[in-house]
């Protein structure tokens, strides 16, 4: 398969796993399979201009959902906002 390389490449990081503390970073809430999937997302991301990352992730408990504290953690790690979509599952 070849990509297009003049259509968006959507990344998926799918939910690996989080600690619900507001109180912690978004990157130290992230379990370590969560952060592993999080930086490969995004050294995929750096290898493509036109590529966008698609959060995803239910809330478990806390104030914020999976797909957000990704969300929050790939904004830590500089990705720009317009770059990232959240899906709330």
């Amino acid at each position: 398969y070849a990509f297009d390389l003049n259509k968006p490449i959507l990344i998926h990081v799918l939910g690996g796993g989080y600690t619900a503390d507001d109180r912690l970073p978004a990157l130290s809430q992230l379990s370590l399979e969560s952060k592993g999937r999080l930086m490969e997302a995004i050294r995929l991301m750096n290898c493509y201009d036109h590529s966008m990352l698609i959060c995803s992730g239910h809330k478990v408990s806390g104030s914020q959902s999976m797909a957000q504290v990704y969300q929050a953690a790939a904004l830590s790690l500089m990705v720009a906002p317009e770059k990232i979509v959240t899906l709330d599952t």
